[in-house]
């Protein structure tokens, strides 16, 4: 009964050492494994990513809105071609004075070519010229007259249309919108980012997690075999036997939920990776070393500040409430222009020419002795001062007044929740030198009681105390790093510089500019 016990968790380590870990390492089982860098899978994330790919498409909407804006200054060519005919029967006083004639006839032609166009000031102008011809039944016997006019006409707002902006209020309205929608992208992209880090450095956690239970198993296993040995030479007992086999079952059973949380692990990396190229292959491996190097010069102080004057800087959330703010203050600039009444002055100018012909009609214009202008100003203001005008002036300002209140509140929230982190992440420093410090002791008690337990002088229960607890020291060694890289993400994230971090994006003359790999074609 014991040799085919001892048979059966002979087998059982044979599979899951020679066949189950190099399935799940991919290193005997050639075409099976791919190694997985951290920044292959950003990027591979980041180019196929629906999410991303909808935020950068609204943007390019946002982005062609606020070009489409300035549209509104183009000169517009107008083209005029008419026919005017009438024939009608002339009444009694109508024959009087058309000397005796019953009937009357006229058949005009019009042509007219003109610029039209809207001004940066809010005015509007038309230069243009236009012809025409005037047949009627008194021009029959001595020819059709041609009358020719070439002039400009403009109108220009002197109050409501020009204050506070007014004229280019939709301009830089739909700008702000774009550079809402450019924060929004980024503040997707940050996301991605920090859900796909959160998956690999999980991966690599359970990687860990797996190559220790592996070294737990191997120990395990030389202790059962160092058992059996003891047991025939006569130096251990039966019952000492059994508890080396219980204990390798129980770690058996350790690498066992170790290997399906890798694979739970890898499952999520490659559901994010489902649209790239990477998804399709059957193992993936994190390549990047999950233990924790201190950075050097790393300063408590200066990382708040830092964080703060980069959040304050490039932090979507904050960035999109700035640009709230801004244009709210558009708003209420506008608001405030339309509640003056419309004063507008009014003017043209032109040359007209009147002749037998076109030739004739054109020369008599260009003699400038027939000009005609006009000047003169139009007053509109609302009859009861403008109900509907103060109360939009007021909801403006409300406005305004709330968007500054969620900034102000935004940066507050900003600020602790960056020094909340900055505080985790010294805690977890500290808690993981600790933690290494530990395991090396750990394993240092292990190696004494196993070179007693050659000696004779200890006993098996011990070694696997002393075992156990250098598995604790490492897994809570493990867990500490792991919590450290989810703290530097989360100030990353809550302080925007995710992407500057990676060498996706710069600030450049206060402006954050993008990495081209950023740049996608709208398809």
């Amino acid at each position: 009964m014991n040799r085919s016990r001892h048979l059966s968790i002979a087998l059982m380590v044979f599979f899951i050492t020679l066949v189950v870990q190099p399935a799940l390492r991919g290193q005997d089982v050639p075409g099976t494994a791919f190694a997985l860098s951290l920044d292959d899978l950003i990027g591979e994330v980041v180019r196929t990513n629906p999410l991303v790919r909808e935020a950068h498409l609204q943007w390019l909407v946002n982005y062609r809105k606020a070009q489409a804006e300035w549209g509104a200054f183009e000169p517009e060519l107008v083209a005029k071609l008419s026919r005017d005919k009438l024939n009608r029967r002339n009444s009694t006083l109508q024959s009087v004075q058309l000397f005796g004639s019953p009937e009357y006839s006229e058949d005009n032609r019009e042509y007219g070519l003109g610029l039209e166009g809207r001004l940066p000031s809010g005015g509007t102008y038309r230069v243009g010229y236009n012809l025409k011809r005037m047949a009627n039944t008194y021009t029959t016997d001595v020819g059709d007259d041609f009358e020719s006019f070439a002039g400009v006409s403009a109108e220009q707002p002197l109050l409501r249309g020009l204050t506070h902006g007014a004229p280019l209020a939709s301009q830089k309205v739909a700008m702000r919108d774009r550079y809402v929608a450019f924060h929004e992208y980024r503040k997707q992209l940050m996301e991605t980012i920090s859900q796909a880090e959160r998956a690999y450095w999980n991966l690599g956690f359970a990687q860990e997690q797996l190559a220790m239970a592996s070294d737990s198993v191997r120990i395990a296993q030389d202790l059962l075999s160092d058992s059996q040995e003891q047991l025939k030479a006569g130096r251990m007992t039966e019952p000492d036997l059994f508890e080396a086999e219980a204990e390798l079952e129980t770690r058996l059973v350790f690498q066992a939920d170790s290997e399906q949380s890798l694979r739970d692990a890898m499952t999520q990396v490659k559901l994010l990776l489902s649209a790239g190229e990477l998804g399709g292959h059957e193992t993936l491996e994190a390549s990047d070393a999950l233990l924790f190097q201190p950075p050097e010069g790393w300063s408590e102080e200066r990382q708040r500040q830092e964080s703060l004057t980069w959040a304050r800087r490039a932090q979507p959330d904050f960035m999109v409430q700035w640009e709230q703010l801004q244009r709210e203050s558009l708003v209420l600039n506008y608001r405030k222009d339309q509640v003056l009444p419309a004063l507008n002055l009014k003017g043209s100018y032109g040359l007209s020419g009147l002749d037998k012909s076109v030739e004739s009609s054109l020369d008599r214009l260009g003699s400038w002795k027939y000009p005609s202008w006009s000047l003169g100003l139009e007053l509109r203001a609302p009859l009861f001062m403008g109900q509907r005008q103060r109360n939009e002036l007021e909801v403006a300002r409300l406005s305004k007044k709330l968007a500054e209140m969620r900034l102000k509140a935004l940066d507050y929230e900003l600020g602790q929740s960056i020094e909340t982190l900055i505080r985790r992440i010294v805690t977890l420093r500290l808690r993981i030198q600790n933690a290494g410090t530990v395991v090396q002791l750990k394993r240092r008690l292990l190696d004494i009681e196993q070179a007693r337990m050659q000696a004779g002088k200890s006993t098996i229960r011990l070694v696997y105390d002393a075992e156990e607890k250098l598995t604790d020291a490492r897994k809570r060694e493990l867990e500490y790093i792991v919590r450290f890289r989810e703290a530097s993400m989360d100030l990353a994230l809550v302080r925007g510089s995710v992407l500057r971090d990676r060498g996706l994006e710069e600030l450049t003359d206060g402006q954050v500019v993008l990495s081209d790999r950023l740049y996608y074609q709208a398809e």
